[in-house]
């Protein structure tokens, strides 16, 4: 099964846009960081079901996706 790679400029644009919050000192600054932190983050989910759909067999794709989706709760 070939295993698409993972870009590193998406997660490195992501980790700067998140590390930017710390330096909000007005409510425009936080509402284009966050505009931008929204943008950056939109395509994750649908990215990351799409990658594990080619990293898993179809066998264990659905245990993988439950999974992952679990992670979404577990965080807040």
């Amino acid at each position: 099964m070939e295993r698409p790679p993972l870009r590193r400029a998406d997660h490195d644009l992501l980790g700067i846009l998140a590390s930017l919050t710390g330096f909000i000192h007005t409510a425009t600054e936080f509402y284009w960081i966050r505009f931008l932190l929204g943008a950056a983050e939109a395509g994750f989910f649908s990215g990351m079901i799409v990658y594990m759909s080619h990293w898993f067999p179809s066998e264990d794709r659905a245990k993988a996706v439950a999974l992952f989706m679990t992670a979404i709760p577990v965080s807040t």
